[in-house]
């Protein structure tokens, strides 16, 4: 089974062609269902490891390009991955799957991606909705007030000084708030954002279906900028977000539209050995 890495702001994807339903057809060879697959390939250290696994599949709708399964390390699948569909929409480019102009369809929608340049993609998410401020939860690690969004995915924006940001426990603490009673059924995934002096914006975020916290999260990313701009944090309506890996995510509101722009990188691309199963 042939499989491509790609990583987008640290965010690591495993990518594989299955517009003839291939993979499926292996795996139930194997005696695996489909999340249990995902839940091995994606396992550090004694597997190819990764945040998640995209599976490009044919389009519903003949006037798209394709169609994908997004699946995170958990084995769960998701509605959406701002930073995987910018590594989607790159490696369809690359196999001449879809032009440089590309819609695909996702769970929460259909996703418009641009390719940039060799690295740089620019996509346009599904319209953000269900945007709530000022809400408290209370956990064992305190009370802390933050504000809802959906960007594809559900997302909660806790806004902290850099100190706090640096000394957070995102860990212990984004657990608590991901399974909080507020969020049932599904749950929530959970950023800690602080403003810097020259107007950008650090994150931390705690990924649900990762469990765990990721060097980078797009949608995350995006709601970060979305409650910046709503709440007159950022005077701008393209906000600079900077990630725990260091990269510059950028984030663009125009009315309820929302655009996620920045670099990926592809790490590999190789026949995967079934010795892991």
């Amino acid at each position: 089974m042939l499989i491509t890495k790609y990583q987008g702001s640290g965010n690591d994807f495993i990518i594989i062609d299955n517009r003839d339903n291939f993979v499926y057809k292996e795996i139930e060879k194997l005696g695996l269902s489909i999340n249990e697959f995902v839940r091995k390939l994606c396992e550090q250290h004694t597997s190819v490891g990764a945040d998640g696994v995209i599976l490009i599949e044919k389009a519903r709708n003949t006037k798209n390009h394709f169609s994908w399964a997004f699946f995170n390390a958990d084995g769960s699948a998701a509605e959406m991955c701002g930073n995987g569909s910018r590594c989607a929409a790159r490696f369809a480019y690359e196999k001449d799957i879809a032009p440089k102009d590309i819609v695909f369809e996702t769970i929460a929608g259909e996703i418009e991606a641009h390719i940039m340049d060799s690295k740089r993609v620019k996509v346009q998410l599904t319209p953000y909705h269900s945007h709530q401020k000022n809400i408290e939860i209370k956990t064992e690690y305190g009370t802390f007030k933050g504000h809802f969004v959906n960007t594809g995915v559900p997302h909660f924006v806790i806004f902290v000084d850099e100190d706090e940001l640096d000394n957070l426990d995102v860990e212990k603490v984004g657990r608590a708030i991901r399974y909080h009673e507020y969020f049932a059924p599904k749950g929530t995934n959970v950023n800690f954002v602080a403003k810097t002096k020259n107007g950008s914006f650090r994150i931390r975020t705690y990924e649900r279906g990762v469990e765990g916290e990721t060097l980078a999260c797009g949608t995350g990313s995006a709601a970060c900028g979305i409650n910046a701009y709503l709440l007159g944090l950022s005077a701008s309506n393209i906000v600079d977000i900077i990630t725990k890996s260091g990269e510059l995510l950028k984030i663009t509101i125009e009315n309820d539209k929302v655009f996620l722009e920045g670099p990926t990188t592809k790490v590999f691309e190789g026949m995967l050995s079934y010795e892991i199963f």
